[in-house]
């Protein structure tokens, strides 16, 4: 059974063009702990970051043509995240069997650079005067790694567990600021 612990946070920012196109930044940090049966540790802490677009669903102009506003949208949208992390693997047991010995050994890299690509679903709803709430679910690949192999990353902050394909589910509470002409 392995035991882990993750921890982290994340914010984003959009704008909102014409009700029907959001380009968004996201970011946040992360930390995540993995101790394997073997006693063996693993461990990593990093800032992380999304960049993309979200496309509005809903049309922008009801029937006579005019400007609606939009209470709640359903989207989709696609983002390039990326990862600038460091991890540790502590007490990893090695075990020669022709001499019947073991050897503890600590492998640390410093830098590592992780990037992936995120499919984005969801919906966002205007619950008082700014005040919003939505959801999303994401389906996440990740594309490339600077670690030797991606077996050796366990977990990328802002991905999540590199062993594949990741579906998440985000929930979300923001303010909208409007700028009246």
């Amino acid at each position: 059974l392995i035991h882990g612990k993750v921890y982290g946070a994340e914010a984003q920012f959009d704008v909102n063009l014409y009700n029907r196109l959001f380009p968004i930044l996201e970011f946040g940090y992360a930390d995540a702990t993995c101790v394997l049966p073997s006693e063996a540790t693993y461990r990593t802490s990093s800032p992380f970051a999304r960049v993309g677009i979200n496309y509005g669903i809903l049309r922008p102009f009801n029937k006579k043509g005019e400007h609606r506003s939009l209470d709640c949208y359903p989207f989709i949208g696609v983002r390039y995240g990326m990862a600038f992390m460091d991890y540790h693997i502590n007490n990893v047991v090695i075990k020669d069997d022709y001499w019947g010995s073991e050897v503890k050994n600590d492998f640390e890299k410093p830098f590592v650079y992780s990037g992936w690509l995120e499919i984005v679903g969801g919906v966002r709803i205007n619950l008082a005067k700014g005040f919003t709430m939505g959801w999303s679910v994401r389906f996440k690949t990740l594309v490339h790694t600077t670690a030797e192999s991606k077996t050796y990353v366990w977990y990328v902050p802002g991905y999540g567990k590199s062993d594949g394909n990741a579906f998440t589910f985000n929930y979300t509470l923001g303010y909208t600021f409007s700028i009246d002409n």
